[in-house]
């Protein structure tokens, strides 16, 4: 066992990051524990190493320098197993959704899938609707007939029919809102999530 001293905690990171973690210690401390694999240049692929990078550095230049270097430095020695590492760079916001690294997939393509789906139920929804308003339309014919005779113009009728869509549409936003906020628990229940309709901060 050892005895470690904290020095800072940090708010838990949302279920949505892809940066997970449970605990952070310092490089410094890792060397104090264990040598050789952590302090050669070969010794050890197993995390990920995040940059800072100025502003106006050219992101095509510092990738072929960081793969000359590991071309140099690290390459000779793992060519006998006939391996060659040849690191990469990837913006930070782009890690969640278009991930390439080994072991790691984006989530682009399944956002791709769902929208398609959310679009496809709309346009049914949208098609269903307007079935049903041209069905309502020839039982309201004698209302705009009477409207008509009385002296109201075709666009305020157009607008009172433009009027009762958005209110309608509203309404049924709002409803459905208020369903999923009341169903959401029992939809992370049962699949072992973590959704919310808010989202008090985004780290990806």
């Amino acid at each position: 066992k050892e005895v470690y001293r904290v020095t800072g905690i940090v708010e838990n990171v949302p279920n949505n990051s892809t940066i997970q973690f449970s605990g952070l210690v310092s490089f410094q401390t890792l060397y104090n524990l264990k040598t050789g694999t952590l302090t050669e240049w070969d010794g050890n692929f197993s995390y990920e190493t995040f940059l800072l990078i100025k502003g106006g550095i050219n992101i095509d230049d510092l990738s072929k320098k960081i793969i000359e270097l590991a071309d140099r430095i690290i390459n000779p020695k793992l060519k006998e197993f006939n391996y060659r590492l040849e690191p990469t760079l990837q913006p930070i916001k782009d890690i969640h959704l278009f991930s390439n690294f080994d072991g790691e997939s984006g989530m682009a393509s399944t956002l791709y899938i769902f929208t398609a789906i959310a679009l496809f139920i709309l346009f049914i929804a949208g098609f269903n609707f307007v079935n049903l308003s041209t069905a309502q339309s020839s039982k309201r014919a004698k209302e705009v007939g009477v409207r008509m005779i009385s002296g109201s113009t075709k666009n305020q009728i157009r607008f009172q029919y433009l009027g009762e869509t958005i209110i309608l549409c509203l309404i049924a936003g709002l409803l459905s809102l208020l369903l999923v906020e009341l169903l959401m628990p029992i939809y992370n229940n049962i699949l072992g999530v973590e959704l919310s309709l808010y989202q008090s901060r985004f780290l990806w």
